[in-house]
């Protein structure tokens, strides 16, 4: 038995899939790749998967983290692609590593938050937020924030921006002593 964590993309209509209906899509691309996963123990077993910190239905993330323990020992080349050839549209798994961390230890979020406006101009006042990084688009504002609690709720930020739309990107997420956590 060996544990893995996978980092993977959610875009597209599989935003707006739960974590539940998640964590079912891997599952099944697990058997259909045919890579055996370990399962509890008990009445009513089932397989051994954790996504660390879903992201809320309806937002995309390109930088969600997928741990499972795998039944037999793999070696990681090629897991991806057999995942990926598994994998329905809008999921895409980008690597796959030994877990150096526990989930515990994930603190800090790096994001890049794309706030749309419709046909109007956002207080400008909000632009001095602190620590952030402010770029012009065609219809709207990109900001980049960086070290910010993982608890952060991206909805409200947005909201408090006064925002019409907005999209979350995930840049990197850091664990306690600032490394990127793996």
């Amino acid at each position: 038995m060996r544990k893995c964590r996978f980092v993977y993309s959610k875009t597209g209509k599989a935003r707006y899939l739960s974590h539940l209906d998640t964590m079912e899509v891997f599952r099944r691309a697990f058997s259909r790749a045919e890579i055996a996963l370990r399962y509890s123990e008990g009445f009513n077993p089932h397989p051994v998967i954790s996504i660390v910190l879903p992201c809320p239905l309806g937002h995309e993330s390109y930088c969600e983290v997928l741990d499972v323990t795998l039944a037999d020992d793999f070696g990681f080349g090629g897991l991806c692609e057999r995942l990926n050839n598994a994998l329905p549209s809008g999921f895409r798994v980008h690597s796959a590593a030994l877990p150096i961390r526990k989930p515990g230890d994930l603190q800090y979020l790096d994001l890049k938050l794309e706030l749309f406006y419709d046909g109007r101009v956002p207080n400008l006042a909000l632009l001095d937020f602190a620590g952030a990084a402010w770029e012009r688009m065609d219809n709207g504002w990109s900001l980049t924030l960086t070290s910010l609690p993982v608890r952060l709720n991206p909805t409200q930020l947005a909201e408090s921006f006064g925002a019409d739309f907005w999209r979350v990107t995930r840049l990197r997420i850091r664990d306690t002593n600032g490394e990127e956590y793996r």
